[in-house]
């Protein structure tokens, strides 16, 4: 979380409905009475498309790459589940756990469609969107 800021599995439970229902960081954190900032450092993984969105994924610390892996084995039966016979790329920024061996090697072991990412770009990534 951010500095300081600590939040207890009750809070992150709700923080974790009201995100499923859709609300704002800022109005999560009015409900919560905590500051903006603490909210918006709960640290979540999330996936978008054109069919839908996966569940979020509530982080209890920071990732490292097998935890990413993890993340990822998780989430990609319910991708093949949703694009089924469709086409479908992935999209990851360049973020080191996301370059990380491992997980160059499971994505690709998973015949996996990526999208090359350039560089210092994180604008392009979509999901910048959603979470405002």
């Amino acid at each position: 979380m951010g500095k300081g800021t600590v939040l207890s599995l009750v809070e992150k439970s709700k923080i974790e409905a009201y995100f499923e229902s859709g609300l704002s960081y800022l109005k999560i954190a009015e409900k919560t009475g905590r500051h903006r900032k603490a909210i918006a450092n709960c640290m979540v993984w999330g996936a978008i498309s054109y069919c839908g969105t996966c569940e979020l994924q509530f982080l209890t610390s920071r990732m490292n790459a097998q935890d990413y892996n993890n993340v990822l084995k998780t989430a990609f039966p319910h991708f093949q589940n949703v694009f089924q016979n469709l086409q479908w790329t992935f999209q990851h920024d360049n973020m080191p756990i996301h370059t990380a061996r491992s997980v160059k090697s499971w994505i690709q072991g998973q015949k996996i469609d990526l999208m090359e990412w350039p560089p210092y770009s994180p604008d392009l990534n979509i999901i910048e969107n959603v979470w405002g």
